[in-house]
């Protein structure tokens, strides 16, 4: 007859001691897999926010958006009807659970109530906002901002969406990055989100292409006419 196996507590142990090696060498790469599959929606998502806004030019006389009014409208109204899904100005690696009017976080999203501005019949959240020098009616830096979508010199490197904290921002695209890892204060805090793996945001332009770039390079986008146009590095 044969004798059945047996493990001794120290063979056990010495299997279990191999599987959680196992578990923490996969866990991170399985954590950045995760991570990068939903920086890839998000650059999608930014990318459809960037062809509504040419489908909504296209019939508008190739007029950008208009500013915001407060408990009207903003620019995610302008543009809904050339997508139609409301979660599309979400980012999925973001709480947007929040209710009140509040601003976003790296983690959690812009919002407001009932007295603030609707979406699609529904409080506003999300996460994404827009370049406010691209307003057609810009009442300050009027020298600046882009009226039609013809305007941006090089088009490729002129920003419209990105991930923000609030629905718009105006960078001065000659100011030094902030030495603070949050933007520190203003604008900058609009925009300095951690969100993603290798600390990228992600940016649609006018001419319709979309990517994910490091955060510390946002200011190297055109964000208005007199930017220097300062090429991207290579990602």
């Amino acid at each position: 007859m044969l004798e059945k196996c047996k493990f001794t507590l120290i063979e056990l142990l010495v299997v279990i001691a191999i599987i959680g090696i196992l578990v923490s060498i996969l866990f991170p790469s399985l954590s950045i897999a995760r991570g990068t599959a939903i920086s890839s929606v998000c650059v999608s998502q930014v990318k459809q926010l960037g062809y509504a806004h040419t489908m909504y030019s296209d019939e508008n006389s190739q007029k950008t958006l208009s500013l915001p009014e407060i408990s009207k409208t903003a620019w995610f109204e302008f543009i809904y009807p050339y997508h139609e899904s409301p979660q599309l100005i979400q980012c999925p690696a973001v709480d947007h659970s929040g209710t009140g009017w509040r601003w976003g976080t790296n983690v959690t999203g812009w919002g407001g109530d009932s007295g603030w501005m609707r979406h699609n019949g529904h409080d506003a959240a999300g996460s994404y906002g827009i370049n406010g020098y691209t307003y057609n009616d810009l009442t300050w830096h009027t020298d600046w901002n882009y009226k039609t979508i013809m305007e941006p010199e090089v088009p490729s490197i002129t920003l419209l969406f990105m991930d923000m904290s609030w629905i718009d921002a105006w960078q001065n695209a000659s100011n030094a990055n902030p030495t603070e890892i949050d933007g520190s204060g203003g604008s900058f805090r609009r925009t300095y989100l951690y969100r993603h793996v290798k600390n990228k945001t992600s940016v649609s332009f006018m001419d319709g292409s979309a990517k994910s770039i490091p955060v510390r390079n946002i200011l190297m986008l055109d964000w208005h006419k007199e930017s220097q146009h300062r090429l991207l590095p290579a990602l």
